[in-house]
């Protein structure tokens, strides 16, 4: 499997989740122990905190096998959205959803 995983720094955690539940139409399921937000058959949702200076910082951890596939599902939720970069640099690129929410993709 080819995975692709996002970092995205999230501006305000309720709508962000609502947005990604929306995004993949399921509730996925909550694991004991991880931090997972949800886990789907294509994508799993982790939620994280990342300790800074002076606070810490909520994030999710977005790790699809098909960066198509997930980009496709944006376009289905409005085809007017355009991911910059996604092919500009390849193995790299960063975008904001529809909530402001920082997507910064990292190959492994």
């Amino acid at each position: 499997m080819n995975t692709s995983s996002f970092e995205i720094q999230v501006k305000d955690l309720a709508d962000a989740e609502k947005f990604y539940r929306f995004i993949f139409q399921k509730k996925g399921r909550k694991q004991k122990g991880k931090r997972f937000l949800f886990k789907l058959p294509c994508a799993e949702i982790y939620l994280t905190e990342k300790k800074q200076l002076h606070h810490s910082v909520q994030e999710f951890m977005l790790v699809v096998d098909q960066l198509e596939h997930y980009y496709a599902r944006f376009k289905a939720f409005d085809p007017g959205l355009v991911l910059h970069g996604l092919y500009e640099v390849p193995g790299q690129f960063t975008a904001l959803d529809p909530f402001g929410n920082k997507l910064t993709l990292m190959q492994k």
